[in-house]
């Protein structure tokens, strides 16, 4: 809620748990860039397919990427070609 409010445009990133019980897919995303909001990430299932997901644990995800996924959604201001913040 904090970043959707902020008066500042934001990225997001998927932050893997980074231990032996992370799915290797979720690890994988720790080396991903940030993206914008409204875009999805894409996370390989059990059987290699990407699903497309907003954040971890989203509803469009298969049980083998959301049971017992620790991941976190984490959240950074917006910077343009200057390195200015991007106001809304």
């Amino acid at each position: 809620m904090a970043a959707l409010s902020s008066p500042y445009v934001q990225e997001k990133k998927w932050l893997p748990t980074s231990d032996s019980r992370t799915r290797r897919s979720h690890l994988e995303m720790i080396d991903t860039p940030y993206i914008d909001m409204d875009l999805s990430f894409h996370i390989a299932n059990a059987d290699g397919i990407l699903e497309p997901a907003l954040y971890p644990c989203a509803p469009t995800l298969s049980a083998s990427n959301s049971i017992n996924c620790r991941c976190q959604l984490v959240f950074r201001n917006k910077r343009d070609e200057n390195g200015r913040l991007i106001r809304k």
